[in-house]
């Protein structure tokens, strides 16, 4: 399956990057969930299959799921929807960009 958005194509599987910055105000809202927070690493292998422009409704039922992760403002632009995200252990430390890229020497384990 591959999604056309704008004149990007999306191919079904894609890593996610944690990016080298951190929000330290937005990192104090996860403290008591105990969970790691890698820097620099590609984290996790998910399945793309949608994306969905965040109007009016999407963004109430967005709010409506009252995660921490959401939190109650309106967005606009585009909202992904993932499937079967499988968490990747990497210590290879690897530099972001912003959008989405190419990786060309990255193996999954």
């Amino acid at each position: 399956m591959s999604l056309e958005v704008g004149k990007q194509n999306i191919e079904e599987k894609i890593l996610i990057h944690a990016g080298s910055g951190i929000d330290k105000k937005e990192l104090d809202k996860y403290q008591n969930l105990g969970y790691e927070f890698p820097k620099s690493k590609i984290i996790a292998c998910v399945d793309l299959i949608d994306c969905l422009e965040l109007d009016e409704n999407l963004n109430k039922q967005i709010i409506a799921e009252n995660n921490v992760a959401y939190g109650n403002k309106i967005r606009t632009g585009y909202a992904w929807k993932l499937e079967n995200a499988k968490k990747i252990n990497c210590s290879k430390e690897i530099k972001g960009q912003l959008g989405l890229w190419n990786i060309d020497d990255f193996k999954l384990n």
